[in-house]
């Protein structure tokens, strides 16, 4: 028998009832035998549990004083479970406890081993994974083959505990398995903040900087930290200093007066030294970056972002426009091409970012100008034209043509009038180059003036040549915030389409990808991979997170030739715009019964453990962060995704791919993926 916690007056005891039975000499009295034949004699106030639990087998802790037994109850103790099989509804905890080995009948790990069964869980089955922390009552019984086994009863999680005295053992535990899991709860009984922080930083320090093994995931010093209730967090330096960049921006964003200098100066001392293209910058609210000390931090994309986004509510748009202007002519000539991506077509325009462009930029804005005017020339050939006014528009940009790719060129031999078309093939090819910044600017200034009347004339509308709109163009969805958080945490750097390089030509030539309903409105020719689209989203494009569906891929390849398969690398940020979908498995199981919205949807990609419908269960295992659990999963992206949030795109070792994606208008970035669609 073992003896815990003894002290000069009373000792606590451990025994298995072996019977019990009211008192046949007074009715306030009961009698109890243990296994091991000691008899008692006990007042019914004693018992601190109900009698009807007190049967053979049920192990009891008891108090001893003056040889009579006070305050009996059963024995609650804490496990971790071994395994459990949800299928068949049994698994195994091992008892934490060492010092009770005698009174079990099997050990592991030298551990006892504790039977657990679905009809005796009082939580759900499914959160009984390897390493998780439970609590139970304990009861030996036969088992089917008649052998002793010891069974949990009353099963549920530590993390549900309410016994005050369980709860503080394991909260004085060193084992992060014990307590972790009451942390909280034993937080709760401090009333001072400065006890709560001292209790704080003796866990942290139980803990590494890079992560200990708990219930299946991992815990670090940042990780803990940063579940600490924010009220005790802003009492103390020392606890900011462990939370995550992301976690600061949070109490940034919800801090009153109190403390926040602390915080503040906390967050620009990290954001001194965080890359440009780290993903926090986009998780930090437009009020917080607009505070000089922070401004000045901001990488020069997310300020054109805002100013731009500033602009249509401004009652001083110039001073806007001119701060653009200041950070474009800051900028290095690698940034300066990614910024002006960001801004829209129309504010180049004015003359001071107009100034800014390069010889080349200028023609490729001064073209797209011109686009929509020979669309109209030549959609209404029998309307009669002053000729006069288009040899003015003709003849002046006729210079700028030699900048411009042949396919860019051909669009121009549509013009009708027989005089323009003999022009244009005597000097559409011609091999001359200007290089003059001057004549450029000359010749450009000049062309403008003409143009607002010219498309009024022609009776222009915007829906001549659709544009497809970037992804900063678009709104974000009511958890936008939420979810660029949980991108950031879990360094979701793309989303990846992948395609042929036929339907490639097609992209780069209209501007980006369309969904199928909109490649039938414009009566676009296609090869649509996804012939069936049993998810029923039509106005949607299927994308995956990180990687692609190399399952769906091979079907893919048994059924279209191409000369070369391609993988577009998209930005993440359409998984935080309105209109996005989500599914943990192939959005066309069921017929899309399980697509899901919001920041909800997007968490269930990276749940632990997914069954699709054909059986087979995906589970995390040794996953990136940023990849979701089923390989299948997919994100829904509506409608379109413009060409200027391709980010790069990537092809297999194969001779000529390169070359191949090069000939089908791609100009950014190419990667060699060795490998990649073979498998």
């Amino acid at each position: 028998m073992s003896t815990i916690a003894p002290d000069t007056t009373k000792l606590v005891e451990i025994g298995i009832v072996k019977w019990f039975d009211k008192s046949d000499q007074d009715l306030d009295y009961r009698i109890l035998t243990l296994e091991d034949e000691r008899r008692w004699k006990l007042h019914h106030q004693e018992i601190k549990c109900s009698e009807s639990e007190l049967k053979r087998g049920r192990f009891i802790r008891f108090e001893i004083q003056d040889n009579k037994i006070k305050n009996l109850n059963l024995l609650r103790e804490v496990g971790i479970m071994d395994w459990y099989q949800k299928d068949k509804g049994f698994g195994c905890a091992l008892l934490q406890r060492d010092d009770l080995l005698t009174f079990f009948e099997k050990q592991t790990k030298g551990k006892a081993e504790v039977f657990v069964h679905i009809n005796q869980i009082s939580c759900s089955n499914e959160d009984l994974k390897e390493g998780v922390a439970v609590v139970f009552d304990i009861k030996k019984n036969f088992s089917r083959d008649n052998q002793l086994r010891d069974n949990a009863t009353h099963l549920t999680l530590l993390t549900q505990e309410t016994n005050p005295e369980i709860i503080e053992a394991c909260a004085l535990s060193q084992d992060v398995k014990l307590w972790y899991p009451v942390f909280k709860l034993y937080l709760n009984s401090f009333n001072a903040d400065q006890l709560k922080v001292y209790f704080c930083l003796q866990k942290l320090n139980t803990l590494t900087k890079s992560s200990t093994g708990i219930r299946g995931c991992t815990l670090s010093q940042q990780s803990f930290a940063d579940e600490i209730p924010d009220n005790i967090l802003i009492a103390s330096q020392e606890l900011i200093n462990y939370i995550s960049l992301q976690k600061l921006i949070n109490l940034v964003i919800n801090a009153e007066n109190n403390n926040s200098d602390i915080l503040w100066n906390e967050l620009i001392n990290r954001l001194q030294n965080l890359p440009e293209t780290d993903l926090h910058w986009k998780t930090i609210p437009e009020d917080i970056v607009s505070n000089e000390r922070i401004w000045s931090l901001l990488p020069n994309q997310n300020r054109i972002k805002i100013l731009v986004s500033k602009l249509s509510n401004s009652s001083n748009p110039e001073k806007l426009i001119s701060e653009i202007g200041g950070i474009l002519n800051n900028s290095s000539q690698t940034d300066h091409s990614e910024l002006l991506c960001l801004i829209p077509e129309n504010l180049k325009k004015y003359p001071t970012i107009f100034e800014l462009l390069s010889d080349s930029e200028k023609v490729k804005l001064l073209f797209l100008s011109l686009d929509p005017l020979i669309s109209s020339l030549s959609e209404q050939q029998q309307k009669t034209i002053v000729n006069d006014i288009r040899h003015k528009i003709s003849s002046k940009f006729i210079k700028f043509l030699s900048f411009l790719k042949d396919a860019k060129k051909t669009i121009l031999l549509d013009i009708p009038p027989v005089e323009i078309s003999e022009e244009l093939d005597q000097e559409l090819f011609d091999d001359g180059n200007i290089t003059s910044k001057n004549r450029v600017d000359s010749i450009s200034n000049n062309l403008y003036n003409p143009l607002p009347t010219f498309q009024d004339e022609l009776e222009i509308t915007n829906d001549k040549i659709p544009i497809i709109e970037t992804v900063e163009q678009r709104l974000d969805g009511s958890d936008a915030a939420q979810i660029r958080a949980f991108v950031a945490l879990r360094k979701i750097s793309c989303l990846c389409h992948f395609t042929t390089i036929e339907n490639l030509k097609g992209i780069c030539s209209q501007g980006g990808l369309l969904s199928n309903t909109k490649l039938q409105e414009r009566n676009q020719h296609y090869k649509q991979i996804d012939s069936g689209r049993w998810d029923g989203q039509h106005n949607h494009i299927c994308c995956s997170i990180n990687g692609y569906n190399s399952m769906y891929h091979y079907h893919a390849r048994q059924n279209h030739r191409t000369d070369c398969w391609v993988l577009l690398a998209i930005k993440p940020d359409y998984l935080w715009k309105q209109n996005t979908l989500f599914c943990q498995m192939n959005a066309a199981s069921r017929r899309g019964a399980y697509i899901k919205t919001r920041f909800e949807g997007l968490e269930s990609m990276f749940v632990p453990e997914v069954r699709d419908i054909g059986g087979r269960l995906w589970t995390r295992g040794n996953l990136p962060d940023c990849r979701p659990t089923c390989l299948q999963a997919e994100v829904l992206v509506y409608e379109s995704i413009s060409l200027a949030d391709i980010l790069l795109i990537w092809v297999n070792e194969d001779p000529g791919n390169v070359q191949k994606v090069i000939d089908a208008g791609w100009t950014g970035e190419i990667k060699i993926w060795k490998g990649v669609f073979k498998s």
